[in-house]
């Protein structure tokens, strides 16, 4: 287990919750109930994808309107990447 992704799974509402008091974002955001949490090993990682893309009608794939990612490693440098 990762227990780090259970207190960032906790923190995301809050997250939204300041972002939308802040006034500024377009839009009311909400966190669904479920999200893509993820605890990768040494050397892992995960693919280059897209994340919200629009079909052939222009319409996006799903309400997605805010993506963040958080590196949690403790021994992280900017060397790294990502």
């Amino acid at each position: 287990g990762c227990p780090t992704l259970a207190r960032l799974a906790r923190l995301q509402r809050g997250v939204a919750a300041a972002i939308n008091a802040d006034g500024r974002w377009r839009e009311t955001l909400t966190v669904p109930a479920s999200s893509m949490l993820s605890c990768y090993g040494a050397g892992g990682r995960y693919r280059k994808h897209t994340d919200n893309s629009r079909g052939a009608d222009g319409v996006c794939g799903n309400a997605r309107a805010l993506t963040c990612i958080c590196y949690l490693n403790l021994d992280w440098a900017a060397e790294d990447g990502g």
